[in-house]
């Protein structure tokens, strides 16, 4: 991302927390929305996963687009989602399950690369937001919320 957003006109701006505590994302979206950023991208990072309800709630109270890495911040009134698919995900560890069982050794067991992705749009959030997405991305899209 580091690379790609100057040449794409997009600043970067970090929102690093120091805790995962509530009012820790509470400060970070109240200092994003002070500085007016333009949307919010969050990490796949398992804290966020737990405080997704507060983290929706946030950027739709600073009304802030986001973006992350879990279908689930679609569904509860995320704008997009991109993650890896599941059931590609959970038959590797299962073959990989499989394989240590018969005895190989996990660290001879190359690590996957996911090639296939999920992408899910909330068309509500769009509107919301009053953004439009383009008919091209949401007829890529799995999952659109309407």
């Amino acid at each position: 991302m580091r690379d790609a957003a100057p040449h794409l006109g997009i600043q970067l701006v970090p929102g690093l927390l120091e805790r995962h505590e509530e009012a820790d994302y509470r400060n970070a979206f109240g200092a994003m929305a002070q500085s007016r950023v333009d949307a919010v991208l969050i990490s796949d990072q398992a804290e966020h996963f737990t405080h997704r309800r507060l983290i929706v709630e946030l950027a739709e109270t600073n009304r802030l687009p986001l973006m992350g890495p879990w279908l689930d911040i679609v569904k509860i009134g995320g704008l997009i989602a991109y993650q890896p698919d599941n059931h590609e995900l959970f038959r590797y560890l299962a073959t990989c399950v499989d394989r240590i069982l018969k005895g190989e050794k996990p660290g001879e067991i190359p690590i996957l690369q996911s090639a296939k992705f999920n992408l899910g749009i909330n068309l509500k959030t769009a509107q919301a937001l009053g953004l439009v997405i383009p008919a091209s991305l949401v007829a890529r899209a799995d999952d659109v919320i309407e």
